[in-house]
């Protein structure tokens, strides 16, 4: 994504206000076009065993982006393959090369443990991160273990074994990048979880109101917020709605509007699951949830 806006900066003259309303909602657009580019790069090159000769079968390749959301000065930016190879390979340096020339520079280090080190990684399947192996002078074939169907279940399932093993003493916590909320109102979110809280956690529990009349099912929308300010509550147009979920409302506990409370809180994991715990504030039940594309209007 900063390919693209880089871009359109040097060489269209256009800057791209990430304080403007509604620009949030337009990056998220971006982003997801991106991932698109990401998986087409993943499926439709052709792959080589030797870096220079990757880029030069792959040279033809490119890219268009549409841009037309962000700016009336131009519709559609092409961005050739090298650029955008060169783009991706750049964010994997800090993530990948630093921690795997820590572990291949180590003498006692088994060449066979690598896999294992990458197991929960999908990303270690993309292209362009072998592409990186070979730039960097790293032997692809300790790789070639890792299955890309399983790899991400077979290495949370590790990983949950070593975690549930007593002797172990291992906990494994990092702080989310990003902040999470839920809508409230029309035009709002309330932040529940803020940017760089340490994960596993579970929030405290926010009290809403139920502004609709004797809901049968009641619809709660989670958003994800990039720079909420360390405000409690955020423009609805500065977030992205990640997932909905539904919960099935007991008829003893339905209310005329504005009289239904709930507590709600957010549950997150490391790796990124996500759960809404919902109770009736009045009764102190927790309602049963199923999932939904929908929402009604809650309040704080």
């Amino acid at each position: 994504m900063d390919l693209v806006l880089a871009e359109l900066r040097y060489n269209y003259g256009v800057v791209i206000d990430k304080s403007k309303r509604g620009t949030a909602r337009k990056l998220a657009r971006l982003r997801n076009i991106c991932e698109e580019v990401k998986i087409a790069m993943n499926t439709k090159t052709t792959d080589d065993d030797n870096y220079v000769a990757f880029l030069r079968k792959n040279e033809h390749l490119t890219y268009e982006i549409d841009v037309s959301y962000l700016t009336t000065e131009v519709e559609v930016i092409t961005l050739p393959f090298r650029e955008v190879t060169e783009a991706i390979m750049n964010c994997m340096e800090s993530a990948v090369l630093k921690p795997l020339q820590y572990i291949t520079r180590k003498p006692s280090q088994m060449p066979g443990v690598l896999p294992h080190v990458l197991l929960v990684g999908g990303s270690s399947q993309l292209v362009v991160f072998r592409q990186l192996l070979f730039k960097e002078q790293l032997k692809r074939k300790r790789f070639e273990k890792i299955d890309p169907i399983t790899c991400v279940s077979q290495g949370a399932y590790e990983l949950a074994c070593i975690m549930n093993d007593k002797n172990a003493k291992m906990s494994m916590t990092e702080p989310i990048a990003i902040s999470y909320g839920l809508k409230s109102g029309n035009d709002q979110v309330a932040i529940i979880l803020s940017k760089g809280t340490a994960i596993p956690c579970t929030s405290a529990e926010k009290v809403f109101s139920i502004y609709f009349d004797y809901p049968e099912r009641i619809n709660i929308s989670v958003y994800q917020c990039e720079d909420d300010e360390g405000q409690e509550l955020v423009d609805i147009e500065k977030c992205t709605e990640v997932e909905s979920w539904q919960f099935i409302n007991p008829e003893d506990c339905r209310r005329p509007r504005g009289q239904q409370k709930l507590t709600l809180r957010l549950k997150l994991e490391v790796g990124g699951t996500l759960q809404v715990i919902c109770k009736d504030f009045a009764f102190n039940r927790v309602l049963l949830d199923e999932k939904t594309d929908s929402y009604i209007n809650i309040t704080p």
